[in-house]
């Protein structure tokens, strides 16, 4: 038997090559560490938030289903904050009327407002634990027949607190 690397524990990756939007892996493995933040929150952790950059976001290809987590953990106590670009007015007023902290930027966050702000990126922090989610996909079932990956890493420090333009 073979010792296991602690670096094989600080990351989690995925690839799939578009099966279809029946094939939602991306983003049920988000929901995942979102609703573990939420019931974290439910049982009395506090310190915890969600930082969400996220390109396009549309009520298909699971975008309905994190915009809920999302919603469940921001009541449990946890602090959701989104920066979004092009997106379902309905989802983003849903998470607004919730409580979620919902800053629209279509065009760009940069200062020039030239560009598209297309981050796919969450940050996740559960007690002492900090995950960075970045991911190719949007949420929109379009994205579901092309090819996506997904990178989590746990604990990267550097990484977790790098710099952001147009942070939530």
């Amino acid at each position: 038997m073979t010792a296991r690397s602690p670096h094989c524990e600080r990351y989690e990756s995925c690839f799939i090559h578009g099966g279809g939007v029946q094939d939602l892996l991306l983003a049920t493995r988000i929901k995942g560490k979102i609703d573990a933040t939420a019931d974290a929150a439910a049982a009395g952790e506090t310190g915890n938030y969600i930082r969400i950059a996220l390109y396009n976001w549309y009520s298909s290809g699971g975008g309905q289903e994190i915009a809920a987590s999302l919603a469940r953990a921001q009541k449990s106590g946890v602090s959701v904050r989104v920066v979004v670009g092009p997106a379902d007015d309905g989802l983003m007023s849903y998470l607004t009327s919730k409580g979620v902290g919902v800053t629209p930027c279509a065009k760009s966050c940069m200062h020039s407002g030239s560009g598209a702000m297309h981050n796919k990126c969450f940050l996740i922090q559960k007690g002492d634990t900090k995950l960075v989610i970045q991911s190719s996909g949007n949420l929109k079932d379009t994205q579901a027949t092309h090819a996506q990956n997904l990178l989590i890493s746990r604990d990267d420090a550097a990484l977790f607190s790098a710099p952001t333009t147009g942070a939530a």
